[in-house]
């Protein structure tokens, strides 16, 4: 009797992996691409280890249940789309732990944005495959190198991103392209200068990498007021990021000499913004201060902070039913979206939206022409974007966008959806950085 039940307990564990596997392979396939569209190969391997681990909640080993809720947290807010629900099938076991990871990722997913990911890794990997893995954890692209014979024994355990690399960057003798851009993420080569300098003050500061790039004294003979010390600052930020804006406060700036002396702030600075095009990861950053002596060799340090605004993670809101009488509202984090019932308006159909951001007046202020970067469209039955024939601004303020959209449908108007995708919120954080042992000209 004891052989039976332990047999049936065994089928049911096994019952209850197979039907979370299945229901991971679901969530991903559905809704998938045509044929000819490519699949990025980068979101398949996470979504088989996703099955992988989800699976592995069900393990008969304690041991291996929470390595695997782990390895599922680890991942991150990227995950929830490919999270099961728990259904009549879910073991209790397995249900506790996909639900509490569901509610940590979902608390997770608003703050994301402004706080570092983590590498963890042990094991041997040429430089591609460790890309590739820290891709999977991050969301953080690497172009893969043209030669990937650098083949050596990692060992990190939750190190922030930034760290990581630069460590993965001085054993293998590569640094990264400064100013350089690609759609494969960022972009390395093999060291040009083994100068001290080229590897000295850099500073962390959230998912912000801040390394002084030059140094330079500039002396107007005609205007000795005008005098000034110039230290550039390269500031790149993790590439699944995206600021809208950064503003560098120039109160907050002080240099000290390594004799002491404080450096006074070039007397013209003001606090600047900063609105990085969109598709970058770096801008330069200008620290003006007034010349030193010339007897002075080095800054000992730099202190200073900026405000950067950064997206959460996008999220979509679609409203059914829009020949109803009543308006919808869908809230998610500080984000709002209000939907009108259709309007008819001569031969066409009008549909009004309203998009408000709370607490972010100066945010939104600051950047209103990126409101209209995100992505809004009229979807039919077949799952296909329907064309505008017209939109209107109809409202503007510090944190609240409204727009008149005009469309010539053929179809029944209640067959429609409206879609809104975009973050979910928007932070906005001041960050304090501290950069050291600065050379000067």
């Amino acid at each position: 009797m004891r052989g039976l039940l332990q047999n049936i307990k065994l089928f049911r564990s096994r019952l209850n992996s197979c039907a979370l596997a299945m229901l991971v392979t679901c969530s991903c396939a559905f809704g998938q691409p045509d044929d000819d569209v490519q699949v990025n190969p980068l979101q398949e391997d996470i979504s088989q280890r996703v099955a992988e681990l989800v699976a592995a909640l069900d393990s008969d080993e304690l041991a291996e249940r929470e390595r695997a809720e782990r390895g599922l947290l680890q991942l991150g807010p990227k995950i929830l789309q490919l999270l099961p629900e728990p259904t009549v099938l879910t073991s209790a076991e397995s249900r506790v732990r996909l639900q509490r990871t569901l509610g940590i990722l979902r608390e997770r997913q608003i703050t994301d944005a402004v706080e570092p990911t983590t590498i963890t890794v042990d094991g041997i990997y040429s430089l591609n495959d460790l890309f590739r893995e820290i891709a999977i954890q991050t969301e953080n692209r690497i172009q893969p190198l043209a030669t990937d014979d650098f083949v050596s024994d990692w060992k990190f355990e939750n190190v922030p991103f930034w760290e990581a690399i630069d460590a993965i960057l001085e054993r293998s003798g590569m640094e990264l392209v400064p100013f350089a851009a690609s759609p494969q993420g960022l972009m390395l080569r093999e060291v040009i200068s083994a100068s001290k300098e080229s590897r000295s003050a850099v500073n962390y500061a959230g998912v912000f990498r801040l390394q002084v790039a030059s140094v330079t004294a500039k002396k107007n003979f005609l205007s000795p007021q005008s005098n000034v010390l110039q230290v550039m600052t390269w500031l790149v930020w993790e590439p699944r990021s995206h600021p809208i804006f950064l503003q560098l406060h120039h109160d907050d700036l002080q240099a000290i000499l390594e004799d002491g002396t404080r450096l006074n702030i070039e007397a013209n600075s003001a606090s600047r913004e900063y609105q990085p095009q969109k598709g970058s990861s770096q801008i330069e950053l200008e620290l003006a201060f007034q010349l030193p002596n010339r007897s002075a060799a080095a800054i000992k340090t730099i202190r200073g902070s900026f405000t950067a605004a950064l997206p959460g993670r996008s999220v979509e809101m679609a409203f059914g039913d829009l020949d109803h009488s009543e308006k919808q509202v869908q809230e998610l984090a500080n984000l709002t979206v209000a939907v009108e019932p259709w309007r008819k308006k001569n031969a066409f159909h009008e549909l009004r939206f309203r998009v408000r951001l709370e607490d972010a007046e100066r945010t939104t202020e600051s950047f209103r022409g990126w409101f209209f970067e995100n992505e809004y469209y009229l979807q039919n039955e077949q799952g296909k974007k329907v064309e505008t024939v017209g939109s209107t601004t109809t409202g503007l303020s510090g944190n609240e966008i409204s727009m008149s959209l005009l469309y010539e449908l053929e179809d029944d108007p209640s067959t429609y959806r409206f879609i809104y995708r975009a973050p979910g919120s928007i932070i906005e954080r001041k960050f304090d950085f501290e950069l050291q042992d600065i050379s000067l000209p």
